[in-house]
């Protein structure tokens, strides 16, 4: 009999270990793929868009029509939200906002789907030029997708934030560090034409963004369907704004 309960006590216990095992396993959850295509397209957009604006493509001046001006957004003209996003001032302007907007879009993208991570960073990016028009003069003007990258910045926190309660593992623990250490460096080096508060704006938008994100279930997150849906609503967005800009 004894021999028989000790049998028994080892079997479940090793039934346990097993089950804690799987346990610890399921709480890593893989990353989603689709980043690099991400990055590809949103590099392909703002060089494309450069190279359009530079020329005054079609007879039109790009800067003129797609730059946000606070007065003009808010009588009515609210497509400038989302084209300044993809107008930069110069190489250099250009070159910041895809290195970063690259990098911490590719680390979203694992948590989120690069269609649901792309179409969070452009709406954190309206978002943020929507309330900085707000608070700025009517006179006030900007371009550059820097507001987009800090609003990818605010994502990529907040969902760092979020997941860890969750106890998934990875690169989210390292998230916060890394974030910050990025919005450091960046709004060390900004020249007397960078728009702070157009930065702050998109932070705050992003970090609002990240927290719903973070909740929306992973099973739908890995449906194609839903990242489909999410891609062609953020190419839509920009499309339709520059439609009616150049309109």
């Amino acid at each position: 009999m004894e021999e028989c309960n000790l049998d028994r006590a080892i079997s479940e216990l090793d039934e346990y270990r097993l089950e804690s095992v799987s346990t610890r396993e399921e709480s890593i959850e893989p990353p989603l793929s689709g980043g690099w295509i991400g990055v590809l397209a949103y590099t392909m957009l703002l060089v494309v868009v450069a190279f359009l604006a530079q020329r005054n493509a079609l007879g039109v001046d790009w800067f003129e029509r797609g730059r946000t001006e606070a007065g003009s957004m808010l009588a009515g003209e609210g497509w400038r939200a989302v084209t300044a996003l993809t107008l930069h001032i110069d190489g250099s302007h250009l070159l910041g906002n895809l290195l970063f907007g690259s990098i911490l879009g590719l680390l979203a993208t694992q948590a989120l789907g690069v269609g649901v991570t792309w179409l969070a960073i452009v709406v954190g990016g309206i978002l943020g030029n929507v309330a900085n028009a707000f608070l700025q003069p009517a006179t006030h003007s900007s371009i550059g997708a820097s507001t987009a990258v800090f609003a990818a910045l605010g994502l990529l926190v907040a969902l760092a934030l979020v997941h860890s309660r969750h106890r998934r593992v990875g690169a989210w623990k390292l998230g916060p560090l890394v974030a910050g250490a990025l919005l450091l460096a960046w709004t060390g080096i900004g020249g007397e034409r960078t728009d702070v508060l157009a930065h702050v704006t998109g932070l705050i938008s992003g970090l609002m963004i990240g927290v719903a994100c973070g909740f929306v279930p992973r099973n739908q997150l890995e449906r194609p369907l839903v990242q489909s849906v999410a891609l062609g609503l953020t190419a839509g967005l920009i499309v339709v704004a520059w439609g009616l800009a150049l309109g």
